[in-house]
């Protein structure tokens, strides 16, 4: 792991408050509690080293930032997240990783763009990206589908995971914007998906719900 972070400090060059932070992680990597090794703290801006670290393909060293509490769908001062500096520098691997393990979103914007970049629509990725996130969100329905008691609230939830389904197919084929809802039944089903995906956090169906076949996000979901 050493090595890796010497490489990537040859890749930031001069900057300073990043080269001496990957300094001491290889300082203390290389002495005798290497376990204890983490970013030197404290820092007021760790996000912004970690949109520097992002922008000169530094993986190992946005971990760290990570552990330290940057975050990668937070903005530095120019308007720019960290996914989005990756990116821009078409480092798809990166972007990936900070997707899969650091709880990167892809669908949030930065000030220089008005709309995401969904990594998965990168021509240069193939690690289906998009697919992870829909296959890790579905468990997550499936896994609540089976903790609940109530059999009609397992059949909304059943709903809600077909609901999924096909929107991520509809996403992925880029398919045109569907007709207006008009079946109360299923207008009802798809703001009940929205109540849940919002609640328990599944950001890609929020954005497939809103996009794709356009909820509107000021619908009441519950009244409640």
């Amino acid at each position: 792991m050493a090595q890796g972070l010497e490489a990537e400090r040859r890749r930031v060059g001069q900057d300073s408050a990043l080269g001496e932070g990957i300094d001491h992680l290889v300082r203390s990597l290389r002495g005798a509690t290497t376990w204890v090794t983490s970013w030197p703290l404290p820092h007021t801006n760790l996000t912004s080293l970690m949109v520097v670290a992002a922008t000169n393909n530094c993986p190992l060293t946005a971990s760290f930032l990570r552990q330290a509490g940057a975050k990668c769908y937070l903005q530095d001062d120019s308007g720019t997240t960290p996914l989005h500096a990756a990116l821009d520098r078409q480092h798809w691997h990166l972007a990936t990783l900070m997707v899969k393990h650091m709880r990167a979103c892809l669908y949030i914007p930065s000030l220089r763009q008005a709309a995401p970049t969904p990594v998965a629509s990168t021509p240069q990725n193939t690690s289906g990206t998009g697919e992870s996130i829909y296959q890790e969100e579905r468990q997550h329905l499936e896994e609540l589908i089976e903790k609940v008691k109530d059999k009609e609230e397992k059949e909304q939830l059943r709903e809600v995971v077909d609901e999924y389904d096909g929107l991520f197919i509809r996403y992925q084929a880029a398919a045109a914007q569907p007709p207006p809802v008009t079946s109360p039944h299923r207008l009802t089903i798809l703001s009940y998906s929205l109540l849940v995906s919002c609640r328990r956090g599944l950001l890609q169906l929020t954005y497939l719900l809103v996009t794709v076949v356009g909820v509107k996000v000021d619908v009441v979901v519950d009244a409640t």
